[in-house]
C-alpha cells in the first residue's frame, strides 16, 4: 500500500485502499525496514506540525527488483491471477510540513525522499543521507510537478525557495 495502514485509524479508512491501483511490488527487506522507517518518520512529522502533505509515489522503468528480465527493461512479478506486474526500481515522498508558528515561506518546509528499490535495507534515511534532496530535485528525477498549488498560497518566491530548500539544512526534519 502506498499509504501505510498506520496512518490509517478506522476500518472505513482502511479498507477503502484496499484496491490494486493503491499497491505496488515491494521487495519484503525493503519494505520492512528502510521504507517502514521512513513512513515512521513521517508520522513523527506529521505530530510535529499543523499540516503534512505527504506525495508517494514509484517509478517502474530500468531494472526494477529480483524478477527475470522480460523486455530488457522492467522486471515483473505475477498477481494472485497469473498476470504481470511490473516491479517498481524506487520509490519517493515528497512532503511539505506547514506550522502557522513558522515564519520563514508562509509557514512551509518542503523535503523530498527518493530510495533506489535495491536500497540497503538495513540504513535510515537521516540527515545527509543520500536519498535526502529537495522537492525540485525530486521534480526533476520523476517528472512530477508537486504541490503546484503552492505558489498561489505563498507567492512564486517563497514556493520556489520551498522546493529548492535542501532539507539537510533545515534541523527541523531531522530533530
Amino acid at each position: 500500500h502506498q499509504r501505510p495502514t498506520a496512518d490509517r485509524l478506522s476500518y472505513n479508512a482502511n479498507v477503502q485502499t484496499f484496491y490494486g491501483t493503491h499497491m505496488t511490488p515491494q521487495n519484503y527487506n525493503f519494505n520492512g525496514e528502510i521504507w517502514a522507517r521512513l513512513e515512521d518518520r513521517v508520522r513523527g512529522w506529521a505530530g510535529r506540525c499543523d499540516t503534512l502533505y505527504v506525495v508517494t509515489g514509484c517509478v517502474v522503468d530500468g531494472n526494477g527488483g529480483e524478477s527475470a528480465e522480460l523486455d530488457g527493461k522492467r522486471s515483473y512479478t505475477t498477481d494472485i491471477e497469473g498476470k504481470q506486474v511490473a516491479i517498481p526500481n524506487a520509490y519517493y515522498k515528497a512532503v511539505l510540513s506547514y506550522s502557522k508558528s513558522a515564519s520563514e515561506n508562509g509557514g512551509y518546509r518542503g523535503c523530498a525522499v527518493y530510495l533506489e528499490h535495491t536500497h540497503n535495507p538495513s540504513e535510515t534515511v537521516a540527515r545527509n543521507h543520500s536519498s535526502v534532496m529537495s522537492i525540485k530535485e525530486l521534480e526533476a528525477k520523476t517528472g512530477v510537478n508537486f504541490f503546484v498549488n503552492l505558489p498561489a498560497a505563498i507567492g512564486d518566491a517563497a514556493a520556489a525557495a520551498v522546493e529548492t530548500e535542501n532539507p539537510n539544512s533545515v534541523s527541523w526534519w531531522w530533530n
